[in-house]
């Protein structure tokens, strides 16, 4: 009977936090984005509203993939 309750719970945090949520999130990547960044470290407004930014010295970023000279080369 426990498990009902708390997935019950669970349901209804994520949609508060869907609904508060400046970024339009579907209720499946919020779960799932959340269940990624369980343990870390990060401001949970910022993360909902920008969650593809990173924040620099309190200045917003885009995250960028590394150039091609940057990433790692694997000998073959």
């Amino acid at each position: 009977m426990s498990q009902i309750w708390t997935a019950a719970i669970v349901t209804l945090l994520i949609e508060v936090l869907k609904q508060r949520s400046l970024h339009k999130w579907s209720f499946p990547k919020l779960l799932h984005f959340v269940r990624l960044n369980l343990m870390t470290h990060k401001s949970l407004r910022v993360w909902l509203d920008y969650p593809d930014v990173r924040m620099n010295d309190g200045k917003r970023n885009l995250e960028k993939p590394p150039e091609i000279g940057m990433q790692a080369q694997l000998p073959f």
